[in-house]
């Protein structure tokens, strides 16, 4: 039996903690972090499932972690609690642009890729000439970490909450640690490549919006800036 030691708490953390208990339920395994959820990045996340700002990753890896990605997602929802607790569900979303561009390396891994036409994009702006339309998958993060650590634990798996400044401090204590602490690697491991970015987000009681929609312009851009409208799902289906 080994040990494994897994730093972060966050979307990525908790799923990877969890996979490495159900590959191996023998691993002794501690997931590490100074903040959980619901005081994680990872529960204001919009939830839209989609490659993006991935930096110089080689696209067939990128693909190829995409498409595993959309099949787990597919399996969880078959589960009997995902209408509710996991909160997982499928929208079509919108992506328009006031340029030419084309497809997304993607677009044969989403269901329903498709161009809009002409009305289409004049529905959603005066300026848009090009855009298209798929449908992927939406989770709500604050309803989908605490399900994670139920898991967690309900594979054998503990938590504990502390901050550590240097990897190093878990030597000898695991045979393993996978570091997943996000923007804290900035700190931890010295990355000085991991930066935050703000954002501005507005949350209203909207029931009638049942898509997604995604604006990318080159006035947005130019100012490191874009603007989407995201349906999200609370637990019981309550819309926000």
């Amino acid at each position: 039996m080994g040990s494994v030691g897994v730093v972060g708490a966050g979307i990525i953390g908790l799923s990877s903690a969890v996979c490495i208990l159900e590959r191996d339920p023998t691993v002794k395994l501690t997931v590490i972090a100074d903040k959980f959820t619901p005081n994680t990045t990872s529960d204001g996340a919009a939830g839209l499932i989609l490659p993006i700002h991935m930096g110089n990753t080689p696209v067939h890896l990128q693909r190829k972690w995409f498409k595993a990605t959309m099949e787990e997602l597919e399996r969880l929802s078959q589960r009997d609690d995902a209408g509710s607790y996991l909160t997982i569900y499928k929208t079509t979303t919108f992506d328009v642009t006031d340029e030419s561009c084309e497809d997304p390396f993607w677009a044969d891994l989403v269901d329903g890729y498709r161009h809009l036409s002409q009305k289409e994009l004049a529905q959603i702006s005066k300026t848009t000439k090009f855009g298209y339309s798929f449908t992927t998958w939406f989770f709500n993060g604050r309803n989908y970490l605490p399900w994670l650590i139920e898991r967690l634990k309900s594979l054998g798996g503990t938590i504990s909450k502390k901050t550590i400044n240097s990897l190093d401090e878990l030597a000898g204590s695991y045979d393993v640690v996978v570091n997943c602490s996000g923007m804290g690697a900035r700190k931890l491991v010295n990355d000085s490549l991991v930066h935050p970015i703000r954002g501005q987000v507005l949350r209203v009681y909207a029931p009638w919006i049942k898509q997604a929609y995604c604006l990318n312009t080159k006035e947005w851009h130019s100012i490191g800036r874009s603007c989407y409208i995201l349906p999200q799902y609370v637990r019981l289906g309550v819309q926000v």
